[in-house]
């Protein structure tokens, strides 16, 4: 398990497939990681629930799921290495 503290984000993805792949990657390797799912057609709350009757306009239906995975500052640069990307600056 990654820890709170010491954690910092890998990468943002929004495919599922996408996810899997790094999270196959990542485990393969033996590097732990966390993933978090945003739900971003959820209603949020300054908008005392305006999405859940409109919804988001313009926001294309398959995309409304955001994977962020981190992994331990520590494991940064061996996962980067791992899933191919390249390191934020």
């Amino acid at each position: 398990m990654v820890s709170w503290f010491h954690q910092t984000e890998l990468t943002t993805v929004l495919d599922l497939a996408r996810c899997e792949e790094f999270r196959r990657r990542l485990d393969a390797h033996g590097i732990p990681y966390k993933v978090k799912v945003k739900d971003r057609s959820s209603p949020w709350f300054s908008l005392w629930g305006g999405r859940e009757r409109t919804g988001v306009f313009f926001q294309n239906a398959s995309l409304d799921r955001q994977y962020v995975i981190y992994v331990s500052r520590e494991n940064l640069s061996l996962a980067q290495a791992v899933t191919g990307l390249e390191a934020k600056r």
